[in-house]
């Protein structure tokens, strides 16, 4: 349903407007929106956040027995110290608004289990190193891993990929209780 550029109310207008197939009914949802509006709008995080939030609550609508995956905002930026970047601390707050939707949701199954789930990979996507005199730990982007400082490169995407793939795998198998 993406497109490339696109922001969470380009999406939410989409949604909203019929653009969501009959016929596709996965099990699973993988949203992931929100670096681009931090890019083109100029929305703060509590801003991005609700627009993300807006988009899982119409997919839920659409398909209420699915389970949506709400993928973290990536780390973006070519900051060398991304802790103390503002554009990763807003997209860390961001973040956290919509992990604390998620963890609150009520939306659940007649088995019990959320249909709502959030993914944080953002540490994966970042580099450590020590600061110039041997103290502090910091981090920036991998540029290995995200060689635009925005996109995965191929190894990024091969590597998280698994990661997905794996996730997706334990929401698929049923829990031995």
């Amino acid at each position: 349903l993406g497109i490339s550029g696109d922001v969470a109310p380009e999406l939410n207008w989409r949604l909203r407007n019929g653009e969501l197939p009959d016929g596709l009914n996965p099990q699973i949802w993988w949203l992931m929106i929100g670096t681009n509006d931090f890019g083109r709008t100029g929305c703060n995080s509590k801003m991005i956040a609700a627009g993300v939030i807006s988009v899982l609550e119409l997919i839920r609508a659409q398909r209420p027995a699915a389970t949506v995956v709400v993928n973290a905002i990536l780390p973006r930026g070519e900051a060398t110290d991304i802790q103390s970047d503002l554009g990763w601390l807003e997209i860390s707050k961001a973040n956290e608004y919509l992990k604390c939707y998620v963890d609150s949701s009520s939306a659940t199954p007649a088995q019990g289990e959320k249909l709502i789930k959030f993914v944080n990979d953002s540490e994966f996507f970042l580099s450590e190193r020590r600061d110039e005199t041997g103290g502090e730990t910091k981090f920036a982007v991998n540029q290995t891993l995200l060689s635009d400082s925005l996109h995965p490169s191929l190894l990024g995407y091969q590597l998280w990929g698994e990661r997905i793939i794996s996730f997706v795998s334990s929401l698929l198998t049923p829990s031995s209780a």
